[in-house]
């Protein structure tokens, strides 16, 4: 079946990207999915589509499956596709598979986790507008990872990831995007007490 998508309104003129957030994983080590963690009156997953949306993403859709109504009902009243992970227990693999099979085709794609809270509108944005046909990752700490974005051509291969070790094996090779904001994410009390500590200085209420 023909699968049909309307663009987010105030898509921003330039190469067209979609955006997927990665929000499928229980989030054992720090004990509550780091999706529902609620800073400025919103859950983390909601200021992750926020940002995506103000980077001009054309498509943006939100990988489930642990606490999947729950975060389903956190991002009530946004643009977004809501996309269930079967598979999710078997690893971040899985969960991108599932998204990349759900997204339109031909689009490029920008894939983020939603616990990347130090990211901004602009870094998901100039991954998105990148003219590179190869895969391009952020660097940070001495190795590439996400946020990345993957060319159109690139699709086949993400839709056949599997296990916990997500987009890694394609990663290998990427063209490099400076990114150091892209380290800080949520793993353990002690990152969760960084973000508490430094939430104020990089966050305003999203609508």
């Amino acid at each position: 079946m023909k699968r049909t998508w309307t663009p987010c309104r105030g898509a921003r003129a330039g190469l067209p990207f979609g955006v997927i957030v990665l929000a499928a994983g229980a989030s054992r080590r720090l004990g509550r999915p780091k999706a529902l963690l609620a800073r400025a009156g919103a859950a983390l997953v909601r200021h992750q589509v926020v940002r995506a949306r103000a980077a001009g993403a054309v498509w943006i859709g939100v990988a489930l499956g642990y606490a999947s109504p729950r975060i389903a009902l956190a991002l009530k009243g946004l643009p977004v596709q809501r996309i269930h992970a079967h598979r999710w227990r078997y690893g971040m693999g899985d969960s991108l598979a599932a998204a990349a099979r759900a997204a339109p085709a031909g689009l490029r794609l920008v894939v983020v986790a939603t616990d990347q809270w130090r990211l901004q509108a602009r870094d998901l944005r100039n991954l998105g507008h990148t003219g590179a046909r190869r895969i391009r990752a952020a660097a940070y700490g001495g190795v590439l990872g996400i946020p990345a974005t993957f060319p159109a051509h690139a699709r086949a291969a993400l839709t056949r990831l599997r296990g916990d070790r997500g987009a890694r094996r394609l990663l290998r090779g990427a063209e490099a995007e400076p990114m150091q904001r892209a380290a800080f994410d949520l793993d353990t009390i002690v990152d969760r007490a960084q973000l508490d500590r430094d939430w104020p200085r990089y966050r305003r209420t999203p609508r």
